[in-house]
């Protein structure tokens, strides 16, 4: 089996998933999530039981096979035997790069993998499987079903704000910062010279700010959030045709699952504000950065 390590927010462990099953795919073995950390991770909920995925939960059994060495008197001998062996051929693999790792692709079998692993160089070629996966069992309420049927009959872009705890909390807004209102305006320019009238569907974790402090002189639609339902939030913005989004995952993915080969995807040329990580590969080259 292999089991992923599962943590953060919804896009988060969209990436976590998403490496996993491709890895687990490609060598026909069970893939298994350890979502152990959620009991007392009070930031995010595991929320992937919400979509069609392919994998069962890990047993604590399951878990301390792998992990169990960590917490005998021999784990220190463990961890440096497990770090001399080949890359492919540990127990646990660790992320070793924020960048794409191609040495994840020799991976075959039995191994715990804890990591982000935010790039598409992971699980492009599994694209229309995880687009299936990605849909939700459950129908959407009927508010967020009427929006789902006018994003489908608009010129519809979604423009991702992210506050949150990118505002809140000082550590995080010290690594990741926040999108200025000039990239915004930026990337609604680049918008509305090649498509013509557009409708902006907004979506934030922060509804009231946006409403009080973002203006565009175009048709616009704040979507009401709801932090309980986000899964549905990043399905509507995925129907949109065309996409603004954050230096965030969620966002990300929300263009990431749009099909459209003609979409335009305006992201931020920055997604650190204040950490010196290697993005080199986060980005697919058809976006346009800003």
């Amino acid at each position: 089996m292999i089991i992923t390590h599962l943590i953060g927010g919804l896009g988060n462990q969209l990436f976590q998933y998403a490496m996993a099953r491709r890895i687990a795919y490609k060598n026909n073995i069970t893939l298994k999530l350890d979502i152990s950390d959620f009991a007392m991770y009070k930031l995010r909920e595991f929320k992937l039981d919400k979509f069609n995925i392919t994998a069962e939960i890990a047993t604590q059994e399951e878990i301390w096979r792998f992990k169990k060495n960590r917490y005998r008197i021999l784990g220190t001998f463990f961890s440096l035997y497990n770090s001399v062996l080949p890359f492919n051929s540990r127990s646990i693999i660790k992320e070793r790069y924020f960048y794409y790792d191609p040495e994840i692709t020799k991976i075959l079998d039995d191994v715990y993998l804890e990591g982000h692993w935010p790039s598409e160089m992971y699980f492009l070629d599994i694209k229309e499987m995880l687009s299936e996966e990605f849909t939700l069992k459950y129908d959407m309420n009927n508010y967020h079903q009427a929006l789902k049927n006018q994003i489908k009959n608009t010129e519809s872009v979604s423009i991702h704000i992210r506050r949150g705890d990118y505002v809140s909390n000082p550590v995080v807004n010290k690594i990741h910062g926040t999108c200025s209102q000039n990239y915004y305006k930026k990337a609604v320019k680049v918008i509305t010279n090649k498509i013509d009238n557009p409708h902006f569907f907004i979506f934030s974790d922060d509804p009231v700010w946006v409403k009080e402090n973002f203006k565009i002189p175009f048709t616009s639609t704040v979507v009401r959030s709801d932090d309980q339902r986000d899964y549905e939030d990043l399905i509507l913005m995925s129907n949109c045709k065309n996409h603004i989004i954050a230096n965030s995952s969620f966002s990300w993915w929300g263009a990431w699952l749009n099909p459209r080969e003609d979409k335009l995807v305006i992201s931020p040329s920055r997604w650190y504000q204040g950490a010196d990580y290697d993005t080199r590969d986060l980005l697919p080259n058809s976006w346009i950065t800003i």
